[in-house]
């Protein structure tokens, strides 16, 4: 059922509405305002992405909307924005009035457990489950598509929301955040008031000690923070926490600026560079679906170009990425969607294996958990979900055709490393199912190299002969079909060096067999995203000529 929103305001800003909203909340026990800028993007039908700001302490739903100027930026990415208030109001508690730190205007984002507080103070189950429910319910969001970011309390809350709830923000960003609550003042003071003086109890809403021992897809986060903010020694702490995801090698992008405070003119500087990094993580829409060839769930990426509207259809690229990627990695590092967007083609990312099915599947980093080698498993331990190979060329192509505004069987592949030698043997073993195929250092030869013998015998056994129907090199001999239109992009000065021979082998392959490849060799490049993001402009631009012209 529908929780019922009243309009309190709506003004017009930068093309879209700005607007506050208030609702009966069942997790607070009182009324509750919540701003909502809805961007000129949002009309008949279109749903937008979504991101959540949380702010620090003494704030109410208006400092926001009313000091930072973020509008101007969500209306030109099409983001709709929410903003809570920081705090039930109003609910007849004794002293809730008596400080700035505590109380109302400092639920502090916790869901509190003492007797006088617990009945009200639930900010964390607010603004995590009630509040979402409410935005997707009545406003033109697009479900499972939100981020989350915000200041100084509203910091340690956008955190701490994202490390407790793996995958329910696709990003999260913080300025100045309370980033180890349990050695400053206004942390301790809050945890203590809401939750009691354990201690042990406090460690689960502390985003230092939360951090070690976070499970989830990446987060994407980046923190700013000022060099002269008065309450970074005292109250922040924010290294503490840096220095904690560097222990647990969660990826984190500390940003240090000399001259600026703990202000909304800080927050103002830096905060159209926030909303973009989200726009591009959220526009970028990663989706899941419980995979019948993999026996689990799978995340896969979307990017959808701005062509697409009502009733327009456009082919679709599918990219193949390489050992320990997920796929969050291509549309991060690679810069592709420009290119996409210009040539209006829908790009496709699957996740390079199943995750969390069999026992020891963590062991390698180039065996089992990301390295699922675009095979068909045939080896008891792994048959059953390893099947990468039928889920890339059979299930996932209908679950695009079936759900997203796709030209059917218009689809062409490429891939790097592992995701090159996936994008080959898939096109190689499929004649016809893509139009076009590209490659980036890939491994086109894995029988002779460590990676491919491991991959190779772990998933199919010790027989060689079954290896070389799962080799480019082997299989590109005996191709009888329409031309590949294939490219090869390979570096001189790539690392692995045993890529480099794979790749010689497979172009040498191609000749001997008389099929036409573009073997594209480049002085001084590696095998990193900095090779694939020079080059990645000339693939999509080749693929997108052939699916434009195979179009009938």
């Amino acid at each position: 059922m529908s929780a019922k929103v009243t309009l309190v305001s709506s003004s017009g800003c930068f093309g879209g509405k700005q607007q506050v909203w208030s609702h009966d909340s069942h997790e607070l026990k009182c009324k509750m305002n919540f701003s909502v800028y809805i961007p000129p993007k949002v009309t008949d039908g279109v749903k937008v992405p979504v991101l959540f700001w949380l702010s620090g302490l003494t704030c109410t739903e208006q400092n926001f909307i009313i000091k930072s100027g973020f509008q101007k930026y969500a209306a030109e990415e099409g983001i709709i924005v929410v903003g809570p208030d920081t705090s039930p109001r109003n609910v007849n508690i004794e002293g809730e009035d008596d400080a700035y730190d505590f109380g109302s205007g400092a639920g502090f984002y916790v869901d509190a457990t003492q007797d006088k507080w617990k009945q009200n103070y639930r900010m964390f189950s607010y603004i995590t489950k009630e509040l979402p429910k409410v935005i997707d319910d009545n406003f033109p969001v697009i479900k499972d598509c939100r981020s989350v970011f915000g200041h100084s309390m509203g910091g340690h809350g956008s955190l701490i929301c994202a490390l407790k709830n793996p995958g329910l923000y696709k990003s999260v960003s913080v300025f100045s955040p309370i980033a180890n609550p349990m050695v400053g003042k206004w942390g301790q003071k809050c945890l203590s008031g809401y939750l009691g003086d354990n201690q042990k109890v406090w460690e689960e809403w502390d985003a230092t000690v939360l951090v070690k021992k976070y499970k989830g897809p990446p987060l994407h986060l980046i923190v700013e923070q000022g060099a002269d903010d008065p309450y970074l020694a005292d109250e922040l702490y924010v290294q503490n926490f840096v220095d904690s995801c560097a222990s647990a090698h969660v990826a984190v992008d500390y940003r240090l600026h000399e001259g600026y405070d703990h202000s909304f003119y800080f927050i103002s500087t830096f905060l159209a560079q926030h909303i973009k990094h989200h726009s591009r993580i959220l526009y970028n829409t990663v989706w899941s679906h419980d995979s019948h060839e993999l026996k689990c769930k799978m995340n896969f990426s979307v990017y959808i170009p701005p062509k697409v509207t009502d009733g327009v259809k456009v082919p679709v690229l599918f990219w193949l990425s390489g050992i320990t990627c997920s796929e969050q990695t291509f549309i991060i590092k690679s810069g592709f969607q420009k290119y996409a967007a210009e040539e209006g083609i829908i790009v496709v990312g699957p996740d390079t294996s199943p995750r969390n099915v069999v026992e020891g599947e963590d062991d390698l980093y180039y065996f089992g958990s990301g390295a699922g080698f675009y095979v068909d498993a045939t080896q008891d331990k792994w048959k059953h979900n390893y099947r990468m190979y039928s889920y890339v060329t059979k299930e996932l192509p209908k679950v695009i055709d079936d759900n997203f505004p796709v030209i059917k069987d218009c689809r062409s592949v490429f891939g790097h490393s592992m995701g090159g030698h996936g994008a080959l043997i898939c096109a190689l073993k499929n004649p016809g199912l893509y139009k076009s195929v590209s490659a980036f250092s890939p491994t086109a030869n894995p029988m002779v190299t460590k990676w491919g013998q491991t991959c190779l015998s772990g998933y199919l056994g010790d027989n060689q002969k079954v290896w070389e129907e799962w080799d480019a090199t082997v299989l590109v001999k005996k191709y009888k079909g329409p031309p590949l239109h294939l490219i090869v992009e390979q570096g001189t000065d790539d690392e692995y060096v045993f890529i480099k021979q794979c790749v010689e082998n497979f172009v040498d392959s191609c000749a001997s067999a008389n099929l036409d490849v573009d073997y594209r060799l480049h002085e001084g490049y590696d095998h990193s995203y900095y090779f694939v993001s020079t080059f990645i402009g000339q693939h999509i631009k080749h693929h997108s000529r052939i699916l434009y012209n195979t179009i009938y």
